[in-house]
């Protein structure tokens, strides 16, 4: 599926896309909301839950990277040293 595929989509579709096709990576809070990331193919999407309306709110798809900047700050590595 390609990404102008994608956003052909109903809203419902797209959020059945994501869950069904999609490889999810992470959620992230954002205020009252969470943001979780898939990657489908050549893309990602982002599907915002708001919290407080109990409710999905928005879905979008992109291809940059820089949507994905915000999503840095949750990753957490931890290198351990060999001792050989």
């Amino acid at each position: 599926m390609t990404l102008y595929e994608f956003n052909a989509l109903s809203f419902d579709n797209q959020l059945a896309c994501a869950w069904d096709n999609g490889a999810f990576l992470m959620t992230r809070r954002a205020g009252l909301s969470y943001l979780c990331l898939y990657a489908i193919e050549t893309f990602f999407v982002e599907i915002r839950y708001s919290q407080d309306l109990n409710h999905i709110t928005a879905c979008r798809a992109f291809r940059s990277t820089i949507p994905l900047e915000s999503y840095l700050e949750e990753i957490h590595l931890t290198l351990e040293r060999s001792n050989n």
